[in-house]
C-alpha cells in the first residue's frame, strides 16, 4: 500500500489536503484511513490542526482490490499559512509495516 498526496489547496482560512491509497498487490486488502483524525502539523512551532471535514471512498475503512487505489481528503482551519511548512498526520502511515534490515555481507 501507498498513500499519495495529490491535493493541497488553501482557499481563505481553509486548507484541503487529498490523498490516494494505492493498493499494489494483486490481493484484496481493507485499509482504514481514519481520515476524521488527520492532523496537519506546524514543522517549525508543533501547532497542529485538527480535521473540521472529510470524506471519500477511504476515508474510513474500504476494501481495495488488487492494482487498485481509493482517496479521501480533509478540511482543516489554518490561519494565514504564508511562510509555514506542514507536515500531514495521518493514522494508516502509523501503521506502516517495518521495512527490513539492511543485511551487510561480511568482508
Amino acid at each position: 500500500m501507498y498513500v499519495d498526496l495529490v491535493g493541497f489547496e488553501k482557499a481563505g482560512e481553509l486548507t484541503t489536503v487529498e490523498w490516494i491509497v494505492r493498493n499494489t498487490s494483486d490481493q484484496r486488502t481493507t485499509i482504514c484511513c481514519h481520515a476524521w483524525q488527520a492532523a496537519l502539523i506546524d514543522q517549525s512551532t508543533g501547532e497542529r490542526w485538527s480535521a473540521l471535514h472529510s470524506g471519500g471512498p477511504a476515508a474510513g475503512c474500504e476494501t481495495i482490490s488488487g492494482g487498485a487505489q481509493s482517496g479521501a481528503w480533509a478540511k482543516f482551519k489554518l490561519p494565514s499559512s504564508a511562510n509555514r511548512r506542514v507536515s500531514l498526520s495521518l493514522p494508516v502511515l502509523l501503521k506502516a509495516p517495518e521495512l527490513p534490515l539492511l543485511q551487510v555481507p561480511p568482508k
